[in-house]
């Protein structure tokens, strides 16, 4: 429970992943390497960046229900992490859903899936609402990652904010070694 102007809100927190789980977690891993060399500390701090909220708010006002339920959409979840979707430059690889059918994506049982096991589960679930067209979208997306073809990234001020962020981030660290 935490009291945040006298109101006491309770939260679940997240379960922590185990241990035994390094090589389950490894794109999780790989994301937050990607968000370091954004010039992010973490994905906490990715999250509360301008970079998402713009991408966040852009995703939502396009795409308001739950692609599972179609109740009102209150998150976004990521297919993929790489640099082109954190950037918010590959969009169709962002999902809107609402927190239930979010946290049923992601955890099976109070466990934290990893980020393949989620996809999974997302499919399924999108194979049971009848979501064909979507998943047709997500297996040319497969296809494309398991050939090596890499999506061109169209110029975007995400992408040059982005370029500058880390730029700025690397002389930071470089001025500190010197410094």
């Amino acid at each position: 429970m935490v009291i945040v102007g006298g109101w006491r809100l309770k939260y679940k927190k997240p379960p922590k992943p185990k241990k035994s789980d390094g090589k389950k977690f490894k794109e999780y891993r790989r994301r937050n390497d990607k968000l370091s060399q954004l010039g992010y500390a973490g994905y906490a701090e990715y999250l509360k960046g301008d970079d998402w909220k713009r991408v966040r708010e852009d995703k939502l006002r396009r795409f308001p229900q739950c692609l599972l339920c179609e109740r009102v959409a209150n998150q976004v979840h990521h297919l993929d992490y790489s640099h082109e979707v954190l950037l918010g430059l590959r969009p169709q690889l962002l999902v809107t859903l609402c927190g239930d059918c979010h946290e049923r994506i992601e955890f099976d049982g109070g466990e934290k899936r990893s980020l393949p096991e989620a996809n999974a589960e997302l499919r399924r679930l999108a194979h049971e609402a009848g979501l064909t067209r979507w998943l047709n979208m997500v297996k040319q997306h497969s296809a494309k990652r398991r050939s090596g073809k890499k999506a061109r990234a169209k110029s975007s001020p995400y992408l040059y904010a982005a370029a500058r962020r880390a730029a700025e981030y690397q002389e930071r660290i470089r001025r500190e070694a010197h410094g």
